[in-house]
Order: structure tokens, then C-alpha cells, then sequence
């Protein structure tokens, strides 16, 4: 990372913590802290930063290694960072609470949603796609904003992302939704750090990254947090004779992590740069002021317009009947991707067998 570069990559780090924690309003751990031990919390907040960042250089590291721009790479990639977001730093999968079958003791609902699900599709591959937008000039940042048809379709967004606050999971722990100055706070925290960082970002000059992303020293450090909860989580589990959960998770977790190299490795054409070099060099003017509070002004009209409409028991239901599809439909992907992928891979080695038989018979005939 040079001096040039920290900035935009400190920013695609904020981007994956943003869509994976704010994006759904995940602030119970933060307002349990803060009620427990107020003047602890920014140092909690700080170590979270620390470890997405982390994440997302390590990601970062081996898409530019691998060139990867393709869709199917980038979500089978983002499995694995939403294994180890899940599994590792959060207790989701190995103290998992969720009904239904269990395999050694680790339910398989919480490890399909949302470690297999909403992680990879939502706040992976959607922070490197809204990531190469940002810096690539395509967000409507410039003074004036965008336009009508940009506004409606961000009102849209913020219409779906306050709905999200008094989904059935928010209510069971706030009555009545998420207390209305935390969603302020969590707001404006998301749009001032976005804002400071894209100004960074834009102003840096950046012309391409390093290659390689990361050294020796840099990748130790991205991969110390992993290692160290990893473990962590070994010593608790020995402890409560559980050692059966985490060997199944480090199981699912190597598999992942060998069909993402399998098929990377037999990509057919490999692109000349990968999604993360295409935002280089840096062609986003800074964001206009002007242009951010505009969309700010949406975004609060979008969460005053769900709060009084939250109060009446039809949206309710609806918003339950969302959530439950949201996480049908989340684990139907983490069963069938993976599936999808190693037929696909069958279907390359079919291929390439068959070139291979034809080229020989070619070969063949000439000599005779």
C-alpha cells in the first residue's frame, strides 16, 4: 500500500463494513456495548474497521494475483470472507441458534444465511461493483448530483433500506424498530467517513496499485485477526467438548475455498485486469458536497415516509413476509451455487477432453 493508494483501498474497506453491518441495520452489538460500557465503544468500532479492512486487503490481494472480474469467482471468493466473517468473528455459525438440521452440531440454516448467501452476493461482490463505480466516475457525485431517474432509483433504495429497520428480526429486539437517534447516528457516521474517504480517494491521484497488492509483512498482518479467532474459537470449543462443530466448519470452509482455486485456475480466458485494477487510475472528480447532502435530503425523506408508515399492521405483515423470502431465497443459493459451479466445471473438463481428443486426431491424420 503506497501513500497514494491507502486512501482508495481504506475505502473499499469501509464499503464492504457499511453494506454488510449498516446496510441491514445491524446495531444491536453496538448499542449492547455502548449500554454496558460506554467509553469502550470506539475502541469496539475501531477493531471492527481493523478487521474488515483486513478482509478486503487479503480479498483484494488475491483478486488482482488471479485477475478476477467475473462474476461467479467474485461471489465463490466472497463465500469464503462471508465463512470466516460468520465463523470466525461473529458466533453465528459455531453457536448457531437456528431451528432445524444440525450436522455436528452446527445448524445448517445459520451457516447457509447469511455466511453462504446475503455475504457473498451483497456486501462482497457488491462493494467491488459499487467500489469500480465510485472511482470510476459513474456514481453522479459531480455538483448538480444526478439526476431524476438516479433520485428515484436511490429514494427506492432507502425506501428498502429503512423498511429494513422494522423487519420482524428488528422488532423482536427493539419494540416498536430501531430507536431513531441510532439510525441518525448510524447514518450520518456511514456518510461522513464515505465522504471524507471519496474526497481522499478522488484527490489521491492514484494511477494503478502495486503489484503485488500486499508483501510478505502485509499479509501476515491481514491474516494474524484469522488466525488468532481461529484459535480462539479452537480453545472454546475444546473446552465445551464441541471439537466436532469446528472441524465440519473448517471442512465447509476448505471446500470453498479449493472450488474458488479450481475455478479460477480453469478459466478458459483469463481477463487482462481484474475488477480491482479497472478502477485505476482514479477518474472520480471529488464528490461534490452539494451532490451528497442532495442524496442525504432522499435518504431522510425515504426513512421519515417507512416510520409513519410502519405503524400500520399491513406493512408489518409485509415486511415479515419480505423477510421470509429474503431468506428462503438465500438459502436456495447457498445449496444450489455450488452445485452450479462444479457442474460447470464438469462441463469445462467435458470440453476441454473433447479439444483435446480432436486436436490429437488432427495430429494423427497429418502424419499419416
Amino acid at each position: 500500500m503506497t501513500r497514494r493508494t491507502w486512501a482508495p483501498l481504506i475505502l473499499l474497506g469501509l464499503l464492504g463494513m457499511f453494506l454488510s453491518e449498516v446496510g441491514v441495520w445491524n446495531l444491536q452489538p453496538l448499542i449492547a456495548a455502548f449500554a454496558r460500557a460506554p467509553l469502550l465503544t470506539p475502541h469496539k468500532v475501531l477493531m471492527a474497521h481493523a478487521v474488515y479492512l483486513s478482509l478486503f486487503l487479503l480479498a483484494a490481494h488475491l483478486i488482482q494475483r488471479w485477475r478476477v472480474d467475473d462474476v461467479v469467482s467474485l461471489l465463490l471468493m466472497g463465500s469464503v470472507y462471508g465463512l470466516i466473517n460468520e465463523g470466525l468473528f461473529a458466533d453465528k455459525i459455531l453457536v448457531g441458534r437456528a431451528p432445524g438440521p444440525r450436522v455436528l452440531g452446527v445448524p445448517l440454516l445459520d451457516l447457509a444465511f447469511t455466511g453462504l448467501s446475503a455475504h457473498p452476493a451483497v456486501d462482497f461482490l457488491g462493494a467491488f461493483l459499487l467500489y469500480r463505480a465510485a472511482l470510476t466516475g459513474r456514481l453522479g457525485l459531480e455538483p448538480g448530483g444526478p439526476g431524476g431517474r438516479g433520485l428515484r432509483q436511490w429514494f427506492g433504495i432507502c425506501l428498502l433500506w429503512g423498511a429494513l429497520a422494522f423487519g420482524s428480526w428488528h422488532l423482536r429486539v427493539f419494540r416498536g424498530g430501531i430507536p431513531l437517534g441510532w439510525q441518525a447516528f448510524s447514518a450520518a457516521y456511514v456518510f461522513v467517513l464515505l465522504f471524507v474517504f471519496g474526497r481522499l480517494s478522488a484527490a489521491s491521484g492514484a494511477q494503478a496499485l502495486p503489484d503485488p497488492l500486499l508483501g510478505r509483512k502485509g499479509l501476515l498482518l491481514c491474516l494474524a485477526p484469522i488466525l488468532l479467532s481461529a484459535v480462539l474459537w479452537f480453545l472454546r470449543l475444546a473446552g465445551q467438548g464441541r471439537l466436532g462443530s469446528f472441524v465440519f466448519f473448517l471442512a465447509v470452509l476448505a471446500g470453498y475455498s479449493l472450488l474458488t482455486v479450481v475455478w479460477v485456475r480453469s478459466r478458459p480466458r483469463v481477463p487482462e485486469k481484474s475488477i480491482l485494477d479497472q478502477c485505476f487510475p482514479v477518474r472520480q472528480a471529488p464528490p461534490s458536497l452539494s451532490a451528497c447532502l442532495k442524496l442525504a435530503a432522499v435518504a431522510g425523506a425515504a426513512f421519515l415516509v417507512v416510520r409513519f408508515a410502519a405503524v400500520l399492521p399491513a406493512l408489518r405483515l409485509l415486511l415479515a413476509l419480505v423477510g421470509v423470502c429474503l431468506v428462503f431465497a438465500g438459502i436456495v443459493f447457498a445449496a444450489a451455487f455450488p452445485c452450479c459451479v462444479l457442474w460447470r466445471l464438469l462441463g469445462r473438463r467435458a470440453a476441454l477432453q473433447a479439444q483435446q481428443a480432436h486436436d490429437l486426431g488432427e495430429t494423427v491424420g497429418g502424419d499419416e
